[in-house]
């Protein structure tokens, strides 16, 4: 499976002004995108005269304009359109990067027909984005594992102190990645405690789509869909770039909730910034060791195969249990 047929989202659309050139990384290079008359056009940051970074230009009468020595290139598609100091254009022209402007962010692609993750399309009710100082592939772990939440969430979304429950978890492989069904789990963090009753006995479904995107939905007895959060990841050379969608469904109280869940929230995902920031520094310290897992690992070892080693990618549905 070849990661440039996909799309990667890059930005949040809110920031990405009218006519005001920005930069952002994208398979660890950085890329200049201009928003002109609700058109969006992505190219390299480079000026292809002396290599300047044409982010820090300006935009004007639908050219891009690079700081360093004026040389000025077409929004549309990118060819130089003129050489100050000749006052006519080269034959060259940017690289292109293909733009799409989708659930509220900017994604690109190296080719036209790249692949776009289905999402929901409708506003999240909470939205969060940040970067992180740890791989990628460790941060897709963290927000697909439960394990680490009795410790790093404890209190708010499980506890140390809470007797665990034997959870059958049902792992349904797919051709872009896998689904992993969790048993009834009763309530045993401040989030779901609050909550009526109607939504504290929750079965979650964990799903990870190749390259960078992870889903985890929580349904009630009825199966109806309470929250869902939407992990969208890309890699920033050693770091991590992260956007959180985040979707209640409470019925009326809903609204009322918003402002509490959403701090409720960013306080859970800054507990996973810091220990996965931890993690990675100690990484650092101990470059040769390798990591010991079992199959209760079993979603961390698949988001490793379908990244670097795809001959490990499980091709049938299979049961473990474990106890949160």
């Amino acid at each position: 499976m070849n990661f440039n047929q996909h799309y990667t989202a890059v930005l949040s659309s809110d920031l990405l002004l009218d006519e005001k050139p920005i930069k952002v990384t994208f398979q660890n290079k950085s890329v200049v995108v201009i928003r002109s008359n609700g058109q969006i056009r992505a190219y390299d940051d480079f000026c292809p005269h002396r290599g300047a970074p044409l982010s820090e230009g300006f935009f004007r009468d639908g050219q891009l304009h690079c700081p360093y020595h004026g040389w000025s290139f077409s929004f549309e598609n990118g060819e130089n359109t003129n050489v100050p100091v000749k006052n006519e254009p080269v034959k060259c022209e940017l690289k292109k990067i293909h733009a799409i402007e989708k659930f509220g962010l900017i994604w690109l692609c190296m080719e036209a027909d790249g692949l776009m993750p289905t999402l929901l399309d409708e506003k999240a009710t909470i939205f969060t984005s940040g970067i992180i100082n740890a791989l990628v592939h460790n941060s897709i772990e963290n927000f697909l594992e439960g394990s680490h939440t009795h410790y790093i969430h404890d209190g708010l979304i499980r506890s140390q102190k809470t007797q665990r429950q034997n959870i059958n978890a049902y792992f349904v492989p797919n051709e872009s990645g896998f689904k992993v069904h969790y048993s009834e789990e009763p309530p045993k963090g401040l989030i779901t405690k609050l909550t009526p009753k109607k939504y504290k006995n929750l079965k979650s479904v964990a799903t990870y789509i190749y390259p960078n995107l992870t889903i985890l939905e929580y349904f009630n007895q009825e199966d109806e869909l309470i929250s869902r959060f939407e992990g969208i990841f890309s890699s920033r050379n050693e770091e991590t770039q992260y956007f959180a969608r985040i979707f209640l469904n409470f019925g009326i109280i809903t609204p009322l909730l918003k402002p509490i869940a959403g701090k409720v929230f960013k306080k859970v995902i800054q507990q996973d910034v810091e220990i996965l920031e931890l993690q990675n520094a100690n990484l650092k310290t101990h470059p040769g060791n390798k990591f010991v897992s079992d199959n209760t690992d079993l979603v961390g070892q698949q988001i490793f195969a379908w990244l670097f080693d795809q001959d490990k990618i499980i091709k049938e549905p299979t049961n473990f249990n474990l106890y949160w």
